[in-house]
């Protein structure tokens, strides 16, 4: 019997969870044209590119820079598989202390339909609140949003006219405040897409989307 579990990203026990993290972002773009930074193909190269980039977001964990949860997968062995993850960036701004990003919200292909994401988003959300940083938004990177599954959320942006878009922020009590034509170049068609960007209050959203 295995269990989802969401936990927080420890860098000192998880440091080796970089190539399983590679694999996540490869399976997402692969499966869902997501934009999650690197395109095929995804030769040695390209994925020591790709490790080097967790490396650096282990780095600033380490530095109080950000936090990150891990949606795991656990058996009665007490081994895990990795299912998703997603950051919340600590911006240091004397101007903006209660602020705070989104970043790389990715759920597997493989364990999708079983509320990941919501669970990441909600764990997520709860510890912000905890740490006073209320007001989740960025003027980001373009994000996708795959078939009627929330594989990516990166500061809260995502394609226009996408389930994500339309649905899914709303429905959570995001708020689209903004669209930037031609934002992002997709992986399998090469075509440029739309960004729509959300943010969230949370000192203002309602309780219902977060039960």
């Amino acid at each position: 019997m295995s269990t989802i579990e969401i936990r927080l990203f420890d860098p000192e026990r998880d440091e080796d969870l970089s190539q399983d993290l590679v694999q996540l972002q490869i399976d997402c773009i692969t499966a869902d044209g997501a934009l999650l930074r690197f395109h095929p193909p995804f030769d040695k190269e390209k994925r020591q590119q790709m490790q080097l980039f967790w490396e650096d977001r282990f780095r600033q964990c380490r530095q109080g820079l950000r936090v990150s949860f891990l949606a795991v997968k656990k058996t009665d062995a007490n081994k895990e598989t990795l299912c998703g993850v997603v950051d919340l960036g600590l911006p240091v701004a004397d101007t903006g202390p209660f602020r705070a990003d989104v970043e790389m919200l990715m759920v597997s292909p493989h364990h999708r339909r079983k509320g990941i994401a919501k669970k990441l988003l909600f764990a997520l959300e709860s510890y912000a609140e905890e740490k006073e940083r209320t007001l989740l938004v960025n003027l980001g990177i373009i994000k996708f949003f795959g078939g009627r599954s929330l594989t990516d959320l990166k500061q809260l942006s995502t394609d226009a006219g996408s389930t994500a878009a339309a649905h899914v922020y709303p429905a959570m009590g995001y708020t689209k405040f903004g669209t930037v034509p031609d934002y992002g170049i997709k992986p399998d068609t090469a075509k440029l897409v739309a960004g729509e960007y959300f943010y969230k209050d949370l000192r203002k959203s309602n309780a219902s989307t977060r039960a």
